[in-house]
């Protein structure tokens, strides 16, 4: 598996990124079957594809989501990777528009190669140790729960239980309620009914919310449990 090759397209506007990843990708077996400048110019490409390297990701364009879902329909079992601005709104938008990989651009070329091979053999990485959470999303999280004392990221971390710990580590990383139930041994249904109260305990209105606010707890704090969110500089998911 590992000595495949992989057919990779290389999609950003900038063409100085686009041949510095070209030349990272020489002589690996990421092969650069194309490289443009844009989602629809790659859409006409004929043959397979199995690795789909976004260098930005333009989360307030609703024409480039929309491209988006039309390369995933093209490509539908292709791995898709943004390599974005370390933001969580970009984070937010990338996970919604269901990517394999968010890497940070600041990210070494090693660690680039070591991300994608992971990707590529069905994970999902996202390389954001240093999140910037936005300021305004903090506050919000932060004004309803003022009653309920000192907090990280909006979360008052004194108040969460071990399992609690464990729920928001998953979410981080992505997992499903299936794939988290699987992981400790209890039925689905009871990992919803957690969900439920986790979320309304952390203010979060969603998996997301909750994922990023969980951020902003271990940036301040790390969350400590046996599935730690700091054990590496990735948070990966199987």
């Amino acid at each position: 598996m590992s000595n495949e090759i992989v057919h990779t397209a290389i999609i950003d506007g900038d063409p100085l990124f686009r041949e510095g990843l070209r030349r990272i990708l020489e002589d690996t077996r990421y092969r650069v079957d194309v490289i443009a400048p844009s989602i629809g110019e790659v859409i006409g490409h004929r043959d397979d594809l199995d690795l789909l390297l976004l260098l930005g990701f333009s989360y307030g364009d609703s024409d480039f989501l929309d491209a988006l879902a039309e390369l995933r329909g093209r490509w539908p079992k292709a791995r898709v990777v943004a390599i974005a601005e370390n933001r969580a709104d970009q984070l937010i938008a990338a996970l919604k528009a269901g990517v394999h990989g968010y890497l940070a651009r600041y990210i070494s070329a090693e660690a680039l190669l070591r991300f994608l091979c992971l990707i590529v053999l069905g994970q999902r990485v996202f390389s954001t140790r240093s999140l910037d959470l936005p300021r305004q999303f903090d506050q919000g999280a932060t004004r309803g729960h003022a009653a309920h004392g000192s907090r990280a990221g909006g979360i008052d971390a004194s108040t969460l239980t071990e399992r609690e710990r464990e729920l928001l580590t998953f979410l981080v990383e992505g997992q499903s309620n299936k794939v988290i139930a699987r992981n400790l041994g209890i039925a689905e249904a009871t990992v919803k009914a957690q969900m439920v109260k986790l979320f309304v305990k952390v203010g979060a209105a969603n998996r997301t919310q909750a994922a990023v606010l969980a951020w902003g707890l271990h940036r301040a704090s790390p969350l400590e449990s046996s599935r730690s969110l700091g054990r590496s500089e990735m948070n990966r998911v199987s």
